[in-house]
Order: structure tokens, then sequence, then C-alpha cells
């Protein structure tokens, strides 16, 4: 598969440049990568379908949200039940819900309407990011509903106008005090802080565009050797994109530790690997984005929710926790999804190793 090969060989890539630059090794790229191999290719020997992926999604995301109850969510800078929320429980209570929800229906109101109140509680409680996700599969789910299974040019259009009213909308709905004064508030400030409401508010790419502008074939080895001149190029970049205050940004670009932070999967390995190794996460958000939008059958609901989220992780969330294999299982989700609208449009059956429609008809 080209996923598993680019996945490879962006932790070559990553290697070779960390050599090359004389920097340190940066494992979390390099070893997330592995991981999602090797992920990757043992959920596929033991998987023929989407229903039996979404099995495996189940114990692993139940697995996680106790993790997170008891020992607090994947970032140290979470705090409360907003923190506990947004990157703890949120995302495996979702995938949970949605897929309880499959196996009782196949109506699209019930998902919708599952995707929609816990899109709204979790924008209450402060998770924007996890509400537009919510939002943006539940518009996908319900116009691809109300277009119908045979009807691919007229899904299209509804999702481009429940995408576009959404939106249009949400950032309106935020800022006017729907989802509560707190969030009305940050939304604000932020908006203030950031004009140009950069990427949905991330205020890293601006570093990232300009570490990519000065290595972009080989990479720098590691995040953490961008250098001053960069930082200053970063800077420049971002007041013409509208983000005048450094104070509101650089502190987000440097921690108080000295790390520095780009926020992002996506230019992470650009960064540290180079051009090469961004062929990955590039590679793997078409993959996502595409099996989301084409998935059809009970579990189509479960793909788009996993694969939408997934994509979002892969631009705005850095390599913590156990992204690695939370994208290959919504790497194989996606994968599988396409196989079985593929075979559903050439009027065939999904592999399956325990379809007994499969065995019947081989009879």
């Amino acid at each position: 598969m080209v996923i598993t090969t680019m996945s490879l060989l962006t932790a070559v890539v990553v290697a070779a440049s960390a050599f090359i630059h004389s920097t340190p090794l940066a494992t979390a790229t390099a070893g997330h990568s592995l991981v999602f191999l090797l992920t990757v290719v043992s959920y596929r020997i033991i998987t023929t379908t989407v229903g039996e992926a979404s099995q495996i999604g189940v114990w692993l995301f139940t697995g996680l949200a106790v993790f997170a109850i008891f020992f607090g969510p994947e970032s140290d800078g979470a705090r409360g039940f907003e923190g506990l929320w947004k990157f703890g429980l949120g995302y495996p209570l979702t995938f949970i819900a949605v897929y309880l929800v499959t196996l009782k229906t196949t109506r699209v109101a019930p998902v919708f309407l599952t995707l929609l109140g816990l899109g709204a509680f979790g924008t209450v409680v402060g998770a924007r990011a996890y509400g537009l996700v919510c939002f943006a599969s539940g518009a996908v789910i319900l116009a691809r509903g109300l277009a119908g299974r045979r009807r691919a040019g007229l899904q299209t259009v509804f999702v481009v106008i429940g995408l576009g009213v959404l939106a249009w909308g949400l950032p309106h709905l935020l800022e006017s005090g729907f989802f509560g004064a707190d969030v009305a508030a940050k939304t604000s400030q932020q908006v203030e802080a950031r004009s140009s409401a950069l990427l949905g508010g991330r205020t890293e790419p601006p570093l990232s565009l300009a570490a990519i502008s000065v290595s972009p074939w080989i990479g720098w080895g590691s995040v953490q050797a961008i250098d001053s001149a960069t930082i200053s190029l970063g800077s420049k970049i971002a007041s013409t994109l509208g983000l005048e205050d450094p104070s509101t940004y650089m502190p987000l670009w440097v921690r108080s530790n000295g790390e520095i932070s780009l926020h992002s999967i996506l230019f992470t390995t650009w960064v540290e690997g180079g051009v090469v190794a961004a062929l990955f996460p590039i590679l793997l958000c078409a993959l996502l984005i595409v099996g989301g939008l084409r998935a059809t059958g009970r579990y189509a609901p479960l793909v788009t929710v996993v694969a939408f989220q997934a994509a979002w992780t892969i631009v705005f969330s850095p390599w913590t926790g156990g992204r690695g294999v939370q994208l290959a299982l919504a790497a194989i989700l996606a994968m599988l999804a396409l196989a079985e609208a593929r075979s559903a449009t050439q009027g065939e059956f999904p592999t399956s190793r325990s379809s007994p429609v499969r065995r019947r008809v081989r009879r």
C-alpha cells in the first residue's frame, strides 16, 4: 500500500535529515510513522470489512477513555473538564456513541442528531474544534442521506451547500453567545488578537512556512533546530497575514522551556524530513477526506466522523499520545470503506472471511 510505504519512507528521511544536519533524531515523527506502519499492517491482516475494523476501534477508544479518566488527558496543558473532554474523552466517546447508533439503525436522523448534540455540548464546554468536526460530519451525513445512495452529483451539491452554511453560520453563533458567554468571549478575543483567523485560529503556520521556505527539500532534521533568523522570518510572515502583535503568538511558538512548537503533524513532518516526508501526511489526508465523503453502508457515518477528525488532527495537532495508532485505524476504515463502496457500485459483495452471504454465493 502506498500509505504504508510513505510512512516507512518518512521515518527513513527524517533520520537521514537528522544525520545530515547533526541534530538529534526527531523520535516523535519517526516513531509515530513506524507505529502507523505496523498498526496498519496488523489491522489489515485481521480485518476485511468496515464492521470488523469498527469493532477494534470500539476497544481502542474505550481504553483511551478509561485512561483519560484515571490518568488524565494527553495534553499537559489541559485543565478541568474542558481539557478532559477536549484532549481525553470527546473523540473516544463520540466514536463509541456513533458506533452504537449505527448498530441500532441505518436511518440518518439518529446519527445526525447524535453528532449535533455532542458537537453542541463540546462547543459549550470550550472544545470548539471538536464541535466543528461533529457539525461538519453531521452535515455530510445529512447531505448524503437527503441525496440518496445513487445520486453522487446531488450528494456533492448538498455537501458543498451544507459545509458552506456551516462555515458562514458557526462563527456568528460562536460570537453571538449561542454556546455560552465564555465561548463567545474566547472567540472574540481570539479574533481580535489573530485578525486573520489564520487556519482556524492557530498561530504556528507562519513559523512553519518560514522553516519550510528556508529548507524545503531535506528539512531541518528536528523542529528544535529552527534558528532565530527563521523565527524572525516567521514573524514577518505572520505580520503580512494579520498577526500584528508578537506577544500573542511568540509564547506559542517558543514555549517556556525553550522548545519550539509547530502544533501540526503535517508541518512538523515537512520541517523535519523535507518534502518527501510531507507526502505521507498529505496523502493520508487525501485518503481520509475521500473515504469520509464516499463511504456507504451501515458504518458510513462512523467512517465519516473518524476520517474528518483524523484529517483535522493531521493539520492542527502535534505528534503526541497514541496518534500513530489512531491515524492507522482511521486509514484502515477509509481504505475498507472505499473498497466496499467500489464493490457496491460494481454490484459485488465486500470481501469478508466471515460473510455468510459470500459463502452462499460461492456455493
